[in-house]
């Protein structure tokens, strides 16, 4: 899925991503084929070439699905191209461990936009250091962008580097915005992850009518509601009824 997914190899919650090719062919055909396309595209690989019994290969070619390297045209069962996405984080707040997110027996563009959905949809698990304070300016450094400014959007993809540190995405690698809209009951709410530990920022809800003039939101306490379960905390806000259509959330960092 290197392809699809091949902005830094990780998902927009900053979740190292791993294609792995397998195949159970014969050796000089494995080498031949399997082994080309994949390695070209990024895939880490592994070959299951049969099953042996003693030194006799038995089962060869059964068991398994495999990706071949040919278009789709050229082989005859499709279904030897099976591509199946896992949740490989242990501890993930939102998905089990080995959960299947996606498995087609093939892959098709139409498929991009779910695969990545999915590959997204995994959010990052307990971290060594977790319950650390973590400086912006250290966590910039780590990230190799020394000294930049909390405002830049340093990977172009919208979010300025305050609220990376704030979701805790990367800010090297451009993703899709964990922030999310939802209507419950009548009312519109905002929904984010949250860094666990996060006493050096500052949060305020702006809205607006036109997208170039903006105001704070005063939102009442019981509105603001924050789950601590998990790896990342997860953030609920409900806005008012009377507010500006538009709303975005702004992070600012102590002088």
């Amino acid at each position: 899925m290197s392809q699809i997914a091949e902005k830094g190899h990780r998902n927009a919650n900053g979740v190292e991503i791993v294609s792995i090719a397998i195949g159970i062919e014969d050796n000089s055909f494995y080498d031949q084929h399997v082994m080309r396309d994949p390695a070209r595209w990024g895939f880490d690989l592994t070959g299951i070439d049969c099953v042996l019994d003693g030194d006799t290969r038995t089962q060869i070619r059964e068991g398994i699905a495999y990706y071949s390297g040919y278009s789709a045209n050229v082989v005859i069962d499709k279904n030897r191209r099976n591509i199946v996405i896992l949740n490989g984080v242990a501890d993930s707040p939102n998905h089990k461990a080995w959960e299947v997110l996606h498995t087609s027996p093939y892959y098709i563009s139409q498929q991009r936009d779910r695969i990545l959905a999915a590959i997204d949809s995994v959010m990052p698990g307990e971290r060594s250091g977790a319950s650390e304070e973590e400086s912006f300016a250290s966590w910039m450094v780590a990230a190799g962008l020394p000294g930049e400014d909390p405002f830049e959007d340093s990977d172009g993809d919208g979010l300025s580097n305050a609220l990376e540190y704030y979701f805790d995405t990367s800010p090297t690698i451009a993703g899709a915005s964990p922030l999310r809209y939802v209507h419950r009951h009548g009312a519109r709410w905002m929904a984010f992850p949250a860094r666990k530990i996060r006493s050096q920022v500052s949060v305020e809800i702006e809205a607006s009518h036109s997208l170039t003039d903006w105001h704070i939101l005063e939102i009442p306490e019981d509105d603001f509601r924050i789950a601590t379960e998990g790896a990342m905390d997860q953030a609920e806000v409900k806005l008012p009824s009377e507010s500006a259509p538009f709303a975005r959330l702004r992070v600012t960092l102590p002088e």
